[in-house]
């Protein structure tokens, strides 16, 4: 497990019910210069056989109870790869327009928390018979950089592919710690940091009903 930063779970405590962390992408491809087919098929097989390459595609969150402490990244152990890519299409005409529409709607509604923070979406239908996907992915899991590194490992420099060395070994997700365990764990961490002490302490006093915090500092007279 790795435990997301403060800046990341920022990134969480920040959305509403109006405003997400995820950020998207859309890429648009001329299947005619393929060499094979393009299609959802394609891209399926692609993202499988490249998922051990890909972190952010495989990792959940995973909360402490309490909300005492940063939530931590899983090895999903239920990943489930068609839950995540879709097969739509745009209404004709089949335009920039319709597409941008499409895309506007999908953006607006939130990940599901539950499961990795991610959702690629095969787009077929657009004029000229051109293929678009677009990507979501929440902020917590990527920034520009890792971003940048995941676009170099779906979109290959050449038409013709690359070979991908597969996994020493398979690719397997993680067991689910219990709640006591990341309790003990955040404790640890706790005792170790003074400030990580008052701060849990804060988020303590919150999540009691009928409980206010007291404030850190007193205002100037």
């Amino acid at each position: 497990m790795q435990q997301l930063t403060g800046v990341d779970a920022t990134f969480l405590n920040m959305e509403t019910s109006t405003q997400h962390g995820h950020v998207g992408g859309v890429v648009i491809v001329d299947p005619s210069t393929a060499p094979g087919p393009w299609g959802f098929d394609t891209i399926r097989q692609l993202i499988q056989e490249r998922i051990h390459l890909l972190p952010p595609f495989r990792r959940r969150l995973v909360n402490v109870p309490l909300e005492v402490d940063h939530p931590y990244w899983l090895e999903d152990p239920d990943f489930d790869l068609d839950f995540h890519l879709r097969h739509i299409a745009v209404p004709p005409p089949g335009g920039d327009h319709e597409l941008a529409e499409l895309v506007a709607r999908i953006h607006e509604r939130p990940l599901d928390r539950t499961r990795p923070l991610w959702e690629m979406y095969v787009i077929e239908g657009l004029a000229g018979g051109r293929v678009a996907t677009y990507t979501k992915l929440h902020h917590a899991a990527i920034d520009g950089v890792s971003g940048a590194e995941i676009l170099t490992l779906l979109l290959d420099p050449d038409p013709t592919g690359r070979d991908i060395e597969a996994p020493a070994t398979a690719w397997e997700g993680s067991e689910v710690p219990s709640p006591m365990s990341l309790l003990l764990r955040s404790a640890v961490r706790t005792a170790l940091s003074p400030a990580r002490a008052l701060r849990v302490g804060y988020e303590l006093a919150r999540s009691i009903p009928g409980l206010k915090p007291l404030p850190t500092s007193s205002p100037a007279k």
